[in-house]
């Protein structure tokens, strides 16, 4: 397969076609929103899948030598910014795991697009070692950014009905213009007040 082949060839893993020619990448069809350093970060794990890539590799590419800036916050944002584009987790990822202090890999399976003839079978043919075994999520599951939307309403929903119960339950004292009714009673407690 030639350079020019390889740029112009999608990349497809799981649902996921990534286009390394036209700078994008979809999901069933559908373009999904992905920032530069993150399409890049992508593009680096799929040139070695299987393969670690380092974090100096990693800065040298999006930031190269001279660029002074935070860059293990920015490198973590983009590869958060990555997984949840792709539905991935660090703590059960599919497609990108995490290499504490030493980089990441991509491992999941990839193909190249079935139309493309002979050059699709070098990279087709190249299935990656998956550390863990994941099944598919049913469609159902929510995502990464989903979860944490739901623990945000579930929260406010909690904490909506501990402040109700509480403001309900809490007595007003009383005031000069309430009522007192009196009636005949026996004083059994001895005090003489009563």
């Amino acid at each position: 397969m030639t350079a020019d082949e390889s740029l112009q060839s999608p990349i497809r893993f799981g649902a996921f076609e990534l286009g390394l020619h036209s700078g994008e990448l979809r999901k069933h069809g559908v373009k999904v929103k992905l920032r530069s350093q993150s399409f890049q970060i992508l593009a680096m794990l799929l040139e070695r899948p299987g393969q670690v890539i380092t974090r100096e590799e990693l800065q040298t590419r999006l930031w190269g030598g001279d660029t002074f800036v935070d860059f293990d916050r920015g490198l973590n944002k983009a590869v958060n910014r990555l997984r949840d584009a792709l539905g991935d987790s660090a703590e059960s990822p599919r497609f990108i795991e995490t290499l504490p202090k030493r980089g990441y890999r991509f491992i999941g399976a990839i193909e190249m697009a079935q139309n493309e003839g002979p050059a699709a079978e070098t990279l087709a043919s190249r299935e990656t070692p998956r550390v863990l075994e994941t099944p598919e999520l049913p469609a159902v599951a929510l995502k990464g950014h989903g979860r944490r939307r739901w623990l945000l309403v579930a929260t406010i929903l909690v904490t909506a009905v501990a402040i109700s119960f509480f403001a309900i339950r809490q007595r007003p004292a009383m005031n000069e213009q309430d009522t007192v009714v009196l009636a005949d009673f026996e004083n059994r407690t001895g005090d003489p007040c009563f």
